[in-house]
């Protein structure tokens, strides 16, 4: 597969030089296993591996909420990375993180499923996040988007052309299905006329259908002492990266969803742990904090008795 064009993101880094935003997610099941299947020539004479070499995820329906993957520092930065990395760095990354689920091959099996995802939608996926995070650069400060971002993005491998075309509104995208909608918006990135902002938006609108980005009730904490709280990302690794990038490309920093009033609140410097409380600061001020915990302490001793 040629290798896309490599994009700068300095523009998108914070004081300590990450790719970060603290946003309100959930974690997600980690794989029990994740196998490479390269692509060989005796594949190619047996038809076998029709979209390149391909990763098998072996996914448990559930886990432990103690058990689930949580996103790292660096996992944004890492993924941009795969559109020139091998297929062994992308499993490396995959094996940690999970699938994309994401124009995938699903078998469902009695304690969890099996999910095949290609290595070049991987590479595709990274190097357009990439190119459109480059495209926001160019639009912030005034530059003309350049050619080769918008080629990274249109350079499409068949399994997403695969699929079929849809009537879609470039300016407020509504499908149901997002693979279809990145397909035929990639496709229309390849032309001159449609290298613009109203373009740009719409894939990043199919970015976050793609990863099922919304606003999501989860529940934390044991069975019996659960608690609700907002998330905005759904339990896969996509959902967290697309949102990730769209809070970079619109210079939306970070955001929390305070855990007393439901406010939202630009936190500091370190993201609030997933399953954890966060305050914002009017309630930090009120003392709302400790009042909790001691409630919390003193729930905890009632049942101990």
């Amino acid at each position: 597969m040629r290798k896309p064009p490599n994009f700068e993101l300095d523009d998108f880094r914070n004081d300590e030089g990450d790719l970060f935003g603290s946003v309100p997610a959930q974690g997600w099941v980690k794989p029990q296993s994740v196998i490479l299947h390269s692509k060989t020539i005796r594949n190619t004479l047996e038809g076998t591996l029709p979209y390149g070499s391909e990763l098998e995820f072996v996914v448990p329906w559930s886990v432990e909420a103690s058990k689930a993957i949580k996103p790292s520092r660096r996992i944004l930065e890492d993924f941009l990375s795969l559109a020139g990395k091998t297929e062994a760095e992308i499993h490396r990354f995959a094996s940690r993180f999970g699938p994309l689920l994401i124009y995938s091959r699903i078998e469902d099996r009695d304690d969890g499923a099996l999910i095949f995802e290609s290595c070049d939608v991987w590479r595709h996926f990274a190097a357009s996040m990439r190119a459109l995070l480059g495209i926001a650069g160019d639009l912030h400060l005034g530059r003309p988007c350049s050619s080769p971002r918008w080629d990274a993005i249109g350079y499409i491998p068949l399994l997403v052309l695969m699929k079929k075309s849809i009537k879609i509104d470039w300016i407020s995208p509504s499908s149901a299905d997002g693979e279809k909608e990145w397909a035929v918006l990639a496709m229309a990135s390849r032309q001159k006329q449609n290298q613009h902002p109203t373009v740009w938006a719409g894939l990043l609108n199919a970015l976050l259908l793609l990863g099922g980005v919304r606003p999501w009730i989860v529940l934390d904490g044991p069975l019996g002492a659960q608690r609700s709280r907002l998330s905005f990302t759904g339990s896969n690794l996509l959902s967290y990266l697309a949102l990730q990038v769209c809070l970079l490309a619109s210079k939306h920093d970070a955001f929390a969803v305070c855990s007393h009033c439901n406010l939202t609140f630009t936190p500091g410097a370190r993201a609030p742990k997933l399953g954890q409380r966060t305050f914002c600061p009017a309630c930090r001020a009120d003392g709302v904090p400790v009042r909790l915990a001691q409630r919390d302490r003193r729930a905890r001793l009632q049942r101990a008795k």
